[in-house]
């Protein structure tokens, strides 16, 4: 199967573009975004699940342990890999009342909203201990740095025996402050901690508690009704860091199924 989206024409290439490639069991679907408009193509595709034993082999890889990294950037794809190991995992098992304050009468549910975002740090933690020991990364909650406090610093070593520092954020989606962390608390830190490497997580909630996307200011690029996928990569992008990664944790209620 096969999908494709034209480049701008030559004289038509500046300024920022978006690639977005979509994949789900019955579809297929690239998005290009650019100065010259919206381009996208999809395809129908047979309907098309992973086996169970490609999903548990994936895991297994995921979680074998490496002890020694070549250099710098392995041990940054190591964390970023593990926290979307993570978040897939939340996905799967559908683990998100620990990041909800659920109320109850009796059995009945009369109240659910998220959690503030430092009552849901010890959740994070705790699912992170895995990759710390299995990883070889040591993972450090609530980093003092300057005036303030880092959610979280990974760090680890490589073979030569290089200290590599990582500064992992979180935001809530519907915080006033999303757009703040990314373009300043962040980069702040990790010029604090003198470290190349970020990661910026943020935690939606759904459609209930929507993305507070609107306080965006990115040159040529209207940043109302966009999602959050669109937004991140371009507020990422605009600190003028390489290696800051954003990581979406969908946290949003699902339906139940239905026969």
């Amino acid at each position: 199967m096969q999908v494709s989206a034209p480049l701008a024409t030559r004289e038509n290439r500046n300024g920022y573009f978006l690639v977005e490639v979509v994949w789900t069991p019955t579809e297929l679907t690239v998005i290009l975004q650019d100065s010259s408009g919206k381009r996208q193509d999809s395809v129908n595709t047979p309907p098309t699940f992973p086996p169970h034993s490609l999903q548990e082999w994936a895991r297994r890889q995921a979680l074998l342990p490496r002890v020694v990294y070549e250099n710098t950037i392995a041990v940054y794809e190591a964390a970023v890999d593990q926290l979307q190991q993570l978040i897939k995992k939340i996905v799967d098992t559908n683990a998100i009342n620990g990041f909800w304050d659920i109320q109850y009468e009796g059995n009945a549910i009369v109240s659910r909203k998220p959690k503030r975002e430092t009552d849901i740090h010890p959740q994070i933690r705790l699912l992170l201990y895995d990759f710390e020991v299995l990883k070889n990364l040591q993972v450090i909650p609530e980093y003092p740095i300057g005036s303030g406090q880092l959610d979280f610093l990974i760090s680890g070593h490589t073979a030569e025996g290089q200290i590599v520092n990582i500064c992992l954020e979180f935001k809530l989606a519907h915080a006033t402050d999303l757009a703040h962390g990314i373009a300043q608390q962040l980069p702040e830190y990790m010029a604090r901690r003198a470290t190349d490497f970020g990661i910026f997580g943020v935690l939606d909630f759904g459609e209930v508690y929507p993305a507070n996307t609107s306080q965006f200011k990115i040159p040529s690029v209207d940043s109302k009704n966009k999602t959050l996928a669109f937004i991140l990569p371009l507020a990422a992008s605009e600190t003028g860091l390489t290696y800051l990664r954003t990581l979406i944790f969908d946290l949003s209620r699902r339906p139940a199924p239905t026969d």
